[in-house]
């Protein structure tokens, strides 16, 4: 039986890229739509980032760019992205944005924007190892790394 109201599936692998940490940055995308479009999206920041950011960012683009609602699966092979969204970001919500010592949520403004951005989809983070071999993480490291080096060449 089919649902014609289903929400449309997309998996995705995120990933985030400095030249230096800090230093310039680049993030990447590697998506598969459910009717087989895939797609490879590749942005930079300005200025010198970490890459935690980048990993962020990367989440931050992928979600911006969805318009109606739409279940996602996303993969990264930053334990930092993945464990914040699964473990840390319902706790930093209710402590005001503080971790469990008091202090204030690095990188806070990207936390922020990313939970409101993926609040209307149906979101699963998973983690894949970095030195696992993985096309769709392969492809999004390697955007992401290519945009970082286009930064600093740049600079």
């Amino acid at each position: 039986m089919t649902n014609e109201h289903a929400e449309p599936v997309i998996v995705a692998y995120v990933n985030g890229h400095t030249v230096g940490n800090p230093g310039p940055g680049g993030w990447g995308i590697a998506a598969l739509a459910k009717n087989g479009t895939f797609q490879e999206l590749s942005g930079t920041a300005l200025g010198s980032v970490t890459n935690n950011q980048m990993e962020l960012l990367a989440a931050i683009a992928l979600f911006s760019r969805l318009d109606r609602r739409t279940e996602v699966i996303v993969y990264a092979d930053s334990q930092y992205l993945i464990h914040g969204m699964n473990e840390y970001l319902a706790k930093w919500k209710q402590k005001a944005w503080r971790t469990s010592d008091g202090k204030p949520v690095k990188n806070a403004e990207f936390w922020i924007l990313l939970d409101r951005l993926t609040s209307r989809h149906r979101v699963t983070w998973n983690w894949v190892p970095g030195q696992f071999i993985s096309p769709g993480n392969d492809v999004a490291d390697r955007l992401a790394q290519t945009a970082a080096n286009s930064q600093q060449l740049a600079a």
